[in-house]
């Protein structure tokens, strides 16, 4: 092995290995020093999934859940620093020099069948196929979501991989308000889950009904529930038809009456996947109750969309949408007899069956939606007992036959944007929310560019309007700073630099400078500053602007402008600079703001 060039450090219960061209695993080695700007092959000795984790020198670490049930090969991308990795149940080896570089991980990123992006922009990634064998042979790209694998976690930030829900976001947000009757439909067949669940319903605010059901009778679990939502109706039954029996027995029962609207969730953890410890189950729970009940914003959008779109049935994360187009599913072919046995049942007309549903069952509907389902007898003995509950069974034909319903009964379903947890003070060079497939690892890259305040407002900004003009140029943008100036607003220059000029001091009349390294579209500019200075959202008067151009947004500060504020900080993880157009566009219709010259 060349022992001479292999350096060993020995910790209490630890190693780090450096080597100059090779890493060989070891059962002893529990951690690996990688060096910067090198590229390194990771290859398997279990085909089991398992945790990584990558840690970098500013403690900030990435935990992956690593599909070597499916694959045997990962690629780690260059870094520009280097990283800590856990090497157990990997060998390890550096890559020779390629004369192509980057450019050559690009080109391989791009088919891909895994890539887990990380912080600082690494990227952990596939290019061989499945193995023969694996949960899935085909994994389809879905929107980045491989149901044969695990890069479900490619979808959360990585703390989510924790057992600990972690901080959510909006916290100072106002409770939604609409005019509708709200329901919450929780199965419940782990109680060890009820604290998780309960984290999300108290933080979205909402005033609703909670119906539970449960596989059996735990008086200690109602009393919890009870503590915290005395007129929680809790329902007990056999452990039979998993979360689908339960949820049609709700629908088919008084409890739902009077309400408009239902938001179904349930205690994923899809134990018979055979991954250890559930964490697929886990982290697929977790994407879906982030985005239906991860903050008081998100939820007001949501229920926002049912009351002015009368003819919208059903909204769904959109990472968890399995439509045509979007990959292969199996399942749709098996389920066919049975969802068109039920469209017989309900008298609908079969054309509505269609591949595309919510996958995990967990979707917010409006009830009229799922009128039909109230009076169709499904007898007891066609759903499958837990211990069975493997393949396609009626139960998942069930679980895709809610949406042909809310087609039948002429309603649409529509997408709910997921809910991005980056944090001001971590810089996210990847995605929590749509940057997953590999494409859009290439494309998105205004999520991670490098900024900093060289001149921050020192003033209490409630009393004052202030304006943020994005530029590339300082000398054009210095009149249109002076104009605004004179008519009593504080400007925020914030320009986009080359990142050679981003340490350099810029000369302007601004109030406040920000700098940000190439910075995309104006929209990606304004709202890195906003999210890299929460206090400017306390101006008196907001507005967004560029060199040469009217003012692009100008709100006061209220109630639209926590919704704007939630918009804007999801621009940052757009995928295509064209959505960030499109979006910015959208984002004027829809808060009926007209561009101004004040």
């Amino acid at each position: 092995m060349g022992a001479a060039q292999t350096h060993v450090q020995r910790h209490r219960k630890s190693a780090i290995v450096t080597c100059p061209h090779r890493i060989y695993g070891n059962a002893m080695i529990e951690k690996v020093f990688l060096k910067a700007r090198c590229r390194y092959l990771l290859q398997s000795r279990t085909s089991a999934p398992q945790v990584i984790k990558i840690q970098h020198p500013c403690k900030t670490t990435d935990h992956i859940l690593v599909p070597t049930d499916a694959f045997s090969r990962f690629c780690l991308a260059p870094m520009d620093h280097p990283v800590e990795i856990d090497a157990k149940g990997f060998d390890i080896r550096r890559m020779p020099p390629d004369l192509l570089g980057r450019h050559r991980d690009g080109r391989i990123l791009k088919k891909a069948r895994f890539a887990a992006p990380l912080h600082y922009g690494g990227c952990l990634y596939t290019f061989q196929r499945p193995q023969k064998g694996a949960p899935r042979k085909s994994l389809a790209d879905n929107r980045g979501m491989d149901l044969g694998s695990e890069s479900l976690l490619t979808m959360l930030c990585s703390e989510m991989i924790h057992e600990d829900v972690p901080p959510l976001p909006h916290t100072d947000a106002p409770a939604p308000k609409n005019s509708l009757e709200i329901g919450i439909v929780l199965h419940l067949h782990y109680p060890e889950l009820w604290p998780e669940f309960a984290t999300f319903l108290q933080h979205a605010k909402l005033d609703f009904r909670l119906i539970v059901t449960l596989t059996r009778q735990d008086e200690a679990l109602i009393s919890q529930i009870k503590a915290s939502y005395p007129d929680a109706r809790v329902l007990v039954d056999d452990n039979i038809g998993r979360d689908i029996r339960p949820f049609i027995k709700v629908l088919q029962s008084a409890h739902l009456q009077g309400l408009d609207v239902i938001c179904k969730i349930h205690a994923k953890r899809s134990v018979f996947s055979g991954v250890p410890d559930a964490r697929f189950g886990h982290l697929w729970r977790r994407r879906a109750l982030l985005d239906l009940l991860g903050s008081p914003l998100h939820v007001q959008k949501t229920l926002d969309r049912f009351e002015t779109s009368p003819d919208l049935g059903m909204l769904g994360p959109a990472t968890l949408r399995l439509k045509n187009g979007s990959g292969i599913d199996p399942g749709h072919e098996d389920s066919l007899p049975t969802r068109r046995y039920l469209s017989g049942l309900c008298g609908f007309d079969p054309s509505h069956i269609k591949e595309d549903y919510f996958a995990g069952t967990m979707f917010w509907v409006r009830t009229a939606a799922l009128a039909a389902l109230q009076d169709v007898t499904l007898p007891d003995d066609a759903f499958t007992e837990e211990p069975e509950q493997t393949g396609e069974r009626f139960e998942h034909a069930v679980e895709r036959f809610f949406s042909d319903c809310v087609r039948a009964q002429g309603y649409r379903l529509g997408d709910i944007e997921p809910l991005v947890l980056a944090r001001p003070d971590i810089p996210i060079r990847s995605s929590t929310g749509r940057l997953l497939a590999p494409h859009a690892l290439l494309e998105a890259t205004r999520a991670w560019y490098r900024s900093r305040w060289q001149q921050p407002f020192e003033q209490d900004l409630s009393n004052h309007r202030v304006a943020l003009v994005a530029a590339h140029d300082v000398e054009a943008a210095g009149p249109q700073i002076e104009d605004l100036q004179r008519q009593g607003w504080l400007v925020c220059l914030c320009l986009r630099v080359t990142s050679k000029s981003l340490d350099t001091h810029v000369a302007t009349p601004a109030d406040a400078v920000f700098l940000r390294e190439h910075g995309g579209q104006e929209i990606d500019i304004w709202a890195a500053a906003l999210r890299a200075d929460p206090p400017i959202w306390d101006a008196k008067t907001l507005s967004l602007r560029s060199t040469g151009n009217p003012a692009f947004l100008t709100f006061d500060r209220g109630p639209e402008s926590m919704k704007i504020r939630s918009q804007l900080e999801n621009a940052l993880v757009w995928n295509k600079p064209s959505e960030t157009l499109f979006r910015s566009r959208a984002l004027l219709a829809k808060f009926s703001m007209q561009p101004t010259d004040d």
